[in-house]
């Protein structure tokens, strides 16, 4: 599968390889499978909150 359409939900970024699909509870496909970066991938960092509070 490519790239396309492969973000990771903890970082919000693209996954370019590997990655794992969290699939979720639905028959008819409404809502989409999570995807993940791989637990070591350096790629995935959180993203800064840069709001003042």
């Amino acid at each position: 599968m490519s790239a396309v359409g492969r973000i990771c939900f903890r970082c919000d970024r693209v996954i370019q390889a590997g990655g794992h699909e969290i699939p979720r509870d639905s028959m008819s496909g409404a809502r989409p499978s999570s995807w993940a970066h791989d637990v070591r991938d350096p790629s995935c960092r959180p993203i800064t909150d840069k709001q003042p509070r």
